[in-house]
């Protein structure tokens, strides 16, 4: 169920937050996040470093909710990236935290579990996710919030 949870809210505030108009030029950031989680997660739940409860064989160990909710995280990642440099570093270590702290949330909830891992190693894997997905944005030339 908390999955599900984590995944309308997800998508909610892509309904909340982005204008309908701007989703044709956004999905493909978030079909690209689903790769990069689907890539990342597959492999760390492989190499025995964390794993899921609920957790979906087909998808290699991810509950399916929560990769599909990386479809609606990746369209709002890419649009509020910040255009002026000197926000976008600080920007990246933000949305890392926020997902770090949505993390630690479901190892309470006990959906989420550490087996050769913590909470720095987490962090750094965010950062690094979401450099990926934003320098595949601006590589894309997708816009964003502030480019409108």
């Amino acid at each position: 169920m908390g999955w599900i949870i984590m995944c309308t809210i997800a998508f909610l505030l892509v309904l909340i937050f982005i204008p309908f108009n701007k989703y044709k030029s956004l999905y493909p950031m978030g079909l690209l996040s689903l790769v990069i989680l689907y890539t990342i997660d597959s492999t760390f739940i492989e190499l025995n470093a964390f794993s899921y409860s609920f957790a979906n064989s087909k998808l290699s160990g991810l509950p399916i909710f929560y990769w599909l909710s990386g479809f609606a995280s990746g369209m709002l990642l890419v649009y509020y990236y910040p255009s002026h440099k000197k926000w976008k570093f600080p920007y990246v270590l933000l949305a890392s935290f926020l997902l770090l702290f949505l993390e630690l949330i479901m190892v309470k909830l006990k959906y989420f579990h550490y087996h050769q891992w913590n909470l720095t190693k987490s962090y750094f894997l965010n950062i690094f996710g979401f450099t990926v997905v934003l320098w595949f944005s601006q590589f894309f030339d997708i816009p964003r919030k502030n480019d409108l």
